[in-house]
């Protein structure tokens, strides 16, 4: 243990002894401390520039936004997709200025057809078309209440009496 502590004070002292010259002339403390600030202040705004640098490049999701949307479409099965892709994009937000507002602050810009689809979707967003999707699902309301009702009379009568009626 001794001689591990006779080991660090050598190099500690040797380090202080040349750390206090440069260029075979003396610094004294002061010169060493600022010199010491300084250091930390560059390795500090290095760290720094170097983490908000690898926030500039956009990510693909945020290049290709309408990729998720439309693979989503392509894989749906059902034959409301249209309509449901419709509907989504009824009572939302501009989609073109939040897909430019991924653009700021990055390199990179979002892809051209992904603007164009949203300047489409942004079209459909109109009062017109948001009247006639609020009047379809009143539609699709009622439909579904009569469903609920005429299975409520299958449920509570014999299946038989209602082939004779």
């Amino acid at each position: 243990m001794a001689r591990i502590y006779r080991i660090l004070s050598k190099f500690l002292s040797k380090f202080l002894s040349k750390s206090r010259t440069l260029s075979n002339e003396p610094l004294n403390k002061v010169s060493l401390i600022v010199i010491v600030v300084i250091d930390i202040f560059i390795l500090i705004n290095v760290f720094t520039g170097l983490n908000d640098i690898s926030t500039w490049p956009m990510s693909p999701a945020q290049t290709y936004p309408c990729y998720y949307q439309w693979n989503n479409y392509r894989r749906q099965t059902d034959q409301d997709k249209d309509y449901n892709i419709i509907s989504r994009s009824l009572g939302s937000t501009s989609f073109k200025q939040s897909y430019q507002q991924a653009e700021e602050g990055h390199l990179g810009k979002v892809f051209t057809t992904c603007l164009k689809y949203a300047e489409y979707k942004d079209k459909i967003n109109n009062p017109e078309n948001q009247k006639t999707e609020k009047a379809i699902n009143q539609k699709q309301s009622k439909i579904s209440t009569i469903k609920r009702a005429n299975n409520t009379i299958r449920e509570q009568y014999d299946s038989t009496l209602l082939e004779k009626i």
